[in-house]
């Protein structure tokens, strides 16, 4: 079995469940942009005053200024549709009904489908050398994201890790959303493996709330993302610079600096083993058909 260690404890991990935006690509870079964009639409379209734009902006988390994203706001930890009914709910405060308000954001929803490219997607390191590794050190590699499917498909070929991901559980998946551990749950059924063996690694609270109302092993924050600081610290096990970092290698073994551990973090055993194989890649989820990941990312 594969082994994790991080600040001198030993992880006997099997899996390890990545988010995706701000822990493998630049957050603000992607989202802010596409946002900025998107919420300007709206404004036009609704006829919005200065003052309607800059609450649309407040609400969802986009920061006009930098173009950039409010640390832990819905846009930095909510499914598109919340976003979607948070712009809903500003509209129908400023006076439209909720059916306009409900037709007015739709209609700049649908206008604004966007098709990821690669100018878009900044990855944050050397992310597809990274999975690439740990693949071959015999972890199984899983995503579990807020984002929609079909973006989040056609991200993973530009971040180049589209062979290397088995399983994606995303925001408009029939399973509850994150913070809610039904993801990693869901994760682990169909890939046969305990949570208390899989690792989270995100850049935010909510994804090591995640982590923990799952029961796994390990809650890894990646710091620099969507997320405060303060409360990734709070939550996670261990910090980290980068998912770069859990590809340092030696003797087979993976060592990554530790920047914030928990005093609640506990090694589990450490007998080793042999690295498990590679398993057919399947994306499947509840409720929808099983697609191979060999030829549909």
């Amino acid at each position: 079995m594969p082994l994790l260690h991080l600040h001198g404890r030993t992880y006997d991990i099997d899996l390890i469940a990545f988010d995706k935006d701000g822990t493998l690509l630049d957050f603000d870079h992607m989202w802010g942009n596409l946002f900025d964009d998107w919420l300007g639409k709206l404004a036009t379209a609704t006829g919005a005053s200065p003052e309607l734009r800059q609450r649309l902006n407040e609400t969802v988390g986009c920061n006009p200024a930098t173009r950039g994203v409010v640390a832990d706001s819905p846009l930095a930890v909510a499914t598109l549709s919340k976003i979607q009914v948070a712009c809903m709910t500003v509209l129908y405060q400023h006076g439209r009904t909720w059916h306009e308000a409900e037709q007015l954001v739709s209609a700049v929803a649908a206008q604004a489908e966007t098709t990821i490219t690669a100018d878009l997607v900044r990855p944050l390191g050397d992310v597809a050398g990274t999975f690439a590794h740990l693949r071959a050190q015999g972890f199984r590699l899983a995503l579990i994201t807020s984002d929609d499917r079909a973006l989040t498909e056609a991200t993973l070929p530009l971040l180049g890790i589209e062979q290397l991901v088995e399983i994606l559980v995303c925001g408009d998946d029939p399973i509850p959303n994150k913070p809610a551990p039904d993801g990693l749950w869901h994760i682990g059924r169909v890939l046969g493996v305990a949570p208390h063996r899989m690792a989270m690694v995100g850049d935010t609270a909510s994804d090591m709330v995640c982590g923990r109302a799952a029961g796994v092993g390990l809650c890894v924050g990646i710091a620099g993302g969507a997320g405060d600081a303060l409360k990734l610290a709070q939550t996670a096990d261990v910090v980290l610079g980068s998912v770069a970092e859990l590809g340092s290698v030696k003797d087979k073994q993976i060592v990554a600096t530790c920047v914030s551990p928990r005093l609640s973090c506990k090694p589990t055993g450490a007998a080793e083993g042999a690295p498990c194989s590679p398993y057919p890649a399947t994306a499947v989820v509840e409720g929808t058909t099983p697609a191979p990941r060999a030829t549909k990312s």
